[in-house]
């Protein structure tokens, strides 16, 4: 992992002499100290300030999972002696609970919108260390519960809208989170990118309702690879919403014998 690590600080210089990174946010001009990642000793905490943005944006961005959140879908409780948000108390969900590491506001949304729609894969990196921090933060030095799984499977886009895009962001932020769990919590968790698919090309979400999103989605995944591989899988995807897609991926998996369904979100609307 620290080699990995040493060909990624290497490749961010090599980069940065013709592509200089910038804050996802802003636009200015940064330039990521890995100091901290360097001297990471598994089991032994996670940097708080995230190298990817500037230190003033990084101000302004709201923490999902924590002390005061639903213990179904980790957003910010209103009613602090609550367990459940209202929309987790009006919802069955299928999976079993999960985290999101930002509330989807203009900063975080701006940031996860130009990952999927404006080819900025580098954003990915903010996101996966987003999400390792919510993993340290819910968790502590061990992890959460979250990492006691077999596998994590992004959420899959159907391949003519892969194909368009060029990229999964669901997949990168997949990877990228994996290498950071194996160098903060010493814990080698394998991304399985082909065990699930899309069938069916679903409207942008997006635009629709919360009864649009479930009708649209229903039946939208199948299983490919062997039922039976996976006992405990945790989903990846970039948003949470209303959590039907992730719902209908956990139908999915359930039904190919997975008994247990965690998620992780870089972002959920407050």
């Amino acid at each position: 992992m620290k080699a990995r690590l040493k060909h990624k600080i290497i490749k961010e210089r090599l980069q940065g002499i013709l592509y200089p990174r910038v804050c996802p946010v802003c636009g200015k001009l940064i330039r990521p100290d890995f100091t901290e990642l360097k001297n990471l000793t598994p089991g032994q905490g996670f940097p708080e300030k995230d190298p990817f943005i500037c230190p003033s944006c990084e101000g302004k961005l709201r923490l999902a999972a924590g002390n005061c959140s639903c213990l179904k879908c980790s957003r910010p409780l209103e009613d602090e002696r609550a367990e459940y948000c209202l929309e987790c108390q009006r919802t069955s969900h299928v999976f079993d609970f999960g985290i999101a590491a930002l509330i989807h506001d203009e900063e975080a949304g701006g940031i996860m919108y130009d990952l999927k729609y404006h080819s900025l894969r580098c954003n990915a990196e903010f996101g996966a260390f987003e999400m390792a921090k919510a993993l340290y933060r819910t968790g502590g030095s061990t992890g959460s519960p979250l990492l006691d799984v077999d596998v994590m499977i992004p959420v899959p886009l159907h391949k003519h809208r892969e194909f368009e895009r060029g990229y999964n962001q669901a997949a990168i932020l997949a990877e990228e989170l994996s290498f950071l769990i194996e160098l903060s919590f010493g814990k080698t968790i394998p991304v399985d990118t082909s065990y699930m698919e899309r069938t069916a090309e679903t409207p942008r979400l997006k635009t629709l309702s919360g009864t649009e999103r479930a009708a649209g989605i229903t039946g939208a995944f199948r299983v490919k690879g062997e039922a039976g591989k996976y006992k405990k899988v945790l989903l990846v995807d970039d948003i949470f919403t209303t959590g039907t897609t992730l719902d209908e991926c956990a139908k999915t998996l359930r039904q190919a014998g997975v008994a247990v369904i965690y998620f992780i979100t870089v972002t959920i609307g407050a």
